[in-house]
C-alpha cells in the first residue's frame, strides 16, 4: 500500500538496490510495524537514492502520471535527405553503394518529363545532337517516379555525384514530392537549366525527333535511349503519356 504518498518497497520496480536493507532479516522474521520516525527515514532514504541516480546520470527516469518509471529522455533522430529520380536514377541501383533506400511512385509536384536536353557526348555529338530526358515545369502537372532517402551527413557526396553525373546545366533544387503514403517531403531533383545552350525544349517535338533519330554518341544510338526510357518506365507500370509520345514519334518513320 501507499504510505504518504510514495511506494513502499514491496511495490518499487525492481531497480537492482536494495532501499530498505534489514539486518538479520530472513523470509521467517516478523516486522516490527513502522513508526511515524520510521516511515519519515524511509521517505528520506529513497528521495535522497533517487537524486544521486538522476544527478550521476546513472538512471535516466522520472515517475509518470500513471506513477510508473518511464524513460525521461530519447535519442535524437537521424536527419535524413531525399533526391527525386525520374529517368536512369530510378532503376541503375546508385543509390546502394551509399546505403540509400527507395520509395517508388513517388510524385513530383507541378512538373513533367520531356525530352529537352541535348546531348552532345553520351548520346549525341556537336554536329548531331541527341535530345534527351530533363522536367518541364507545369503546374498541375505530376511526374510519377522514385524518392531516395539518405542520412543528411552524406548530402555533400551525394550533390557532388549527381552534378558529376548530370552535367553542369543541371541544377538541383529541392522540390516538393508525395509519397505513396501520403507524406509531402522535398527532395533534390535534377533540373536543366533553361537558359542553357543545351535546352532544346523550345524545339518542336517532331523536330527533336528527327534529332534522336540521327543521333549518335559514345552510349549508342539516341533513339535506342528513348525506347529505353519508355520501356523501363512501363516495366515500372508507369504510365508517362509525354514520354510514350515521343518515343511513338522516334519510330514514326
Amino acid at each position: 500500500m501507499l504510505q504518504y504518498g510514495i511506494r513502499t518497497k514491496r511495490q518499487l520496480p525492481y531497480s537492482g538496490l536494495d532501499l530498505f536493507p534489514r539486518k538479520g532479516s530472513s523470509p521467517h522474521s516478523r516486522r516490527r510495524p513502522a513508526t511515524g520516525f520510521h516511515r519519515a527515514m524511509r521517505k528520506k532514504r529513497l528521495v535522497c537514492v533517487l537524486e544521486k541516480l538522476k544527478g550521476a546520470a546513472i538512471i535516466a527516469r522520472q515517475l509518470d502520471p500513471r506513477g510508473s518509471l518511464s524513460v525521461a529522455s530519447k535519442p535524437e533522430a537521424v536527419r535524413k535527405m531525399w533526391v527525386f529520380g525520374y529517368g536512369s536514377l530510378m532503376w541503375d541501383g546508385w543509390e546502394d553503394a551509399l546505403g540509400g533506400s527507395r520509395v517508388d511512385r513517388a510524385a513530383l509536384v507541378n512538373y513533367r518529363r520531356s525530352f529537352n536536353k541535348k546531348s552532345t557526348r553520351n548520346w549525341g555529338t556537336a554536329e548531331v545532337p541527341g535530345p534527351t530526358l530533363g522536367l518541364e515545369a507545369v503546374d498541375g502537372m505530376l511526374c510519377i517516379g522514385t524518392a531516395f532517402e539518405f542520412p543528411d551527413d552524406l548530402r555533400p557526396a551525394i550533390e557532388t555525384l549527381l552534378k558529376k553525373r548530370e552535367g553542369p546545366s543541371f541544377t538541383f533544387p529541392e522540390l516538393p514530392v508525395r509519397l505513396p503514403d501520403g507524406r509531402e517531403i522535398r527532395a533534390l531533383t535534377p533540373v536543366n537549366n533553361r537558359s542553357s545552350g543545351t535546352y532544346i525544349g523550345n524545339v518542336p517535338a517532331r523536330e527533336r525527333a528527327t534529332m534522336a533519330r540521327a543521333a549518335t554518341g559514345e552510349d549508342g544510338a539516341c533513339a535506342d535511349y528513348v525506347r529505353n526510357i519508355a520501356e523501363k518506365l512501363r516495366a515500372l507500370e508507369i504510365a508517362d503519356e509525354d514520354v510514350e509520345d515521343f518515343a511513338r514519334l522516334v519510330d514514326a518513320d
